[in-house]
């Protein structure tokens, strides 16, 4: 491989891993890799020094990037990191669950869970609302609370509300697996549920990446109104699974 090639890899790296930094942080560690591809390029053996930087230091480049983040660009990125591992557990459990004895025989299992299935969907539900009102720009019933304010205290308990809807769901999908995934209003209240998730994870990541200094714009209340949608559709696609084949 080309020393230029190499370099252009490397620049590319550097951009990719600093760019939720700080400006300052980020333009000064950008012209340090600069600086060091300078000397490597006038190197004969430079395209293996800047090959063995490239893929010797990636560990070190991550933690650095992780260690020197905003406090909110490290929020989104545990956000981001904890949305992707509930999805392939999620996915997981739907695919290769097996029939629970326990949710079709014990007496009290299945109402027990189902209580609890919809404490968490109320829950989530009502969190969910806070947040997307604010989104779409309506400040009635917030008062002067800051978006961020809002955001800090309500994410905990949706966090909690999401794991235990989550938990309860699987545990009624483990009553009939093979019926519920061959129910055509389940599977479109999953692509919903799916897609509400990954709207959640937008929402945190993204539109709220800079919540201290958040204002509504057109991305932030699309989410909003998506979300709103999203939920409502979840929740009547949820009433008709027991009556559809």
């Amino acid at each position: 491989m080309r020393a230029q090639t190499a370099a252009n890899l490397l620049r590319w790296w550097t951009r990719l891993y600093t760019v939720a930094m700080p400006l300052e942080q980020r333009e000064r560690r950008r012209a340090e890799v600069e600086s060091d591809l300078w000397e490597s390029l006038r190197d004969p053996a430079g395209s293996r020094q800047i090959l063995s930087r490239l893929l010797l230091g990636v560990a070190d480049d991550v933690g650095w990037s992780i260690t020197h983040m905003e406090q909110t660009s490290r929020s989104s990125l545990w956000w981001s990191v904890g949305s992707l591992l509930v999805f392939v557990a999620v996915a997981g459990t739907l695919i290769y669950a097996p029939e629970s004895a326990v949710m079709r025989e014990a007496i009290w299992a299945w109402p027990t869970v189902a209580g609890l299935h919809v404490v968490g969907i109320v829950t989530l539900i009502s969190l969910r609302l806070l947040i997307d009102l604010r989104l779409i720009g309506l400040r009635w019933p917030f008062g002067g609370v800051p978006m961020a304010t809002l955001a800090r205290r309500v994410t905990p308990w949706t966090a909690l509300a999401v794991l235990l809807t989550l938990a309860t769901g699987l545990a009624l999908y483990a009553v009939d697996p093979g019926d519920l995934a061959a129910n055509s209003m389940f599977q479109i209240k999953i692509a919903a549920l799916v897609l509400a998730l990954v709207n959640v994870w937008y929402c945190h990541a993204v539109a709220l990446r800079d919540a201290a200094q958040w204002q509504p714009t057109p991305a932030a209340r699309a989410s909003g109104y998506l979300s709103l949608t999203l939920w409502a559709v979840l929740i009547g696609i949820s009433l008709l699974v027991p009556y559809t084949a």
